[in-house]
């Protein structure tokens, strides 16, 4: 599985929806999906929500969120989710492939999360390639 997302849904008797890559799981396939889920929660207990971030789970690094979608249950209360992708490059979409299937929206607070962590990613990879090339000047220099 390269991407796992899990809520429960607006009405509280309502089984929890589990999706696997595109797919909506039945009851006795879930076990693999719940047990990743968890051991990346575990990972971030004590972070709040929304969270988002790379955690280092059995299977290797991947992109983990916590976070909450638009609706609400039927008590009022905001919907929340976990999702983990093993494709760390581009996880906002990966997230959205998944929300597609459950018609699900992220909130404001969790797509920001989102936002400013890939920003960071991109800084970051930019600072990196600045440095690269003013050693390679520095080099050249000498």
């Amino acid at each position: 599985m390269k991407t796992i997302l899990w809520y429960q849904p607006e009405k509280i008797d309502a089984p929890d929806i589990v999706v696997a890559d595109g797919v909506i799981l039945a009851k006795t396939k879930r076990n693999f999906a719940f047990s990743k889920l968890k051991e990346a929660s575990d990972k971030c207990i004590d972070k709040k929500m929304p969270w988002c971030g790379i955690v280092e789970i059995s299977d290797g690094k991947v992109f983990f969120v916590k976070g909450s979608f638009k609706g609400v249950d039927e008590h009022g209360r905001t919907l929340s989710f976990m999702f983990l992708s093993t494709k760390c490059d581009d996880y906002l979409l990966a997230l959205n492939d998944e929300l597609q299937v459950v018609h699900q929206e992220l909130s404001e607070e969790t797509l920001k999360c989102i936002n400013k962590k890939k920003t960071g990613t991109v800084e970051k990879i930019i600072a990196a390639i600045i440095i690269v090339i003013l050693a390679v000047i520095a080099f050249l220099i000498l």
